[in-house]
């Protein structure tokens, strides 16, 4: 497993976020972003990025190699419940350093976080139907396919299937 370095975002990952958020290729994928973001808007976002989850209800860390230090990817969690202990778990690697197993790690340190920082119950991934590498992501890691939303994401044109997954914190069960 590739070793990681998960931090919280920094003015500097401005230009970076902005890259992702506006690659059309991603929101195939299942991405919410649907429409070009300006660098106003990440900066804004980045700017409250400080603020507490609980008030947020969401957080975005970013991945680094550890050795590097290199950008690879971010990982959010959102749509936080702090009374059910539950949230959503998303994840991006930069298209250039996929198949690395930055992914993987990123999400084992997350998942540990939520269930040992965070107390949270039960964690949430979806993806679009098509997004094989994405569902054995969240398989490999643990994650177990629970439902399918049919005819759920739209894509350009088209409806998706969107896929559900959750983990559940072994030591909150009952």
């Amino acid at each position: 497993m590739a070793e990681v370095v998960i931090r919280a975002m920094e003015p500097s990952d401005v230009d970076v976020i902005f890259a992702w958020e506006n690659d059309v290729e991603t929101w195939k994928d299942g991405s919410v972003n649907y429409k070009p973001l300006s660098k106003a808007d990440i900066q804004r976002f980045v700017d409250n990025s400080g603020l507490d989850i609980y008030q947020e209800r969401q957080m975005r860390l970013m991945i680094d190699e550890a050795k590097t230090r290199k950008t690879v990817g971010c990982v959010d969690l959102f749509d936080f419940d702090p009374f059910s202990l539950h949230a959503n778990i998303g994840i991006l690697i930069d298209k250039r350093y996929r198949r690395n197993g930055y992914a993987l790690s990123a999400i084992e340190w997350v998942v540990g976080y939520a269930f040992d920082v965070l107390g949270i119950k039960a964690l949430c991934a979806t993806m679009v139907s098509s997004n094989e590498i994405s569902r054995q992501l969240f398989e490999k890691s643990g994650f177990e396919f629970v439902g399918t939303r049919h005819d759920w994401i739209r894509i350009g044109n088209e409806m998706a299937d969107e896929l559900i997954f959750e983990k559940l914190n072994p030591t909150k069960r009952g």
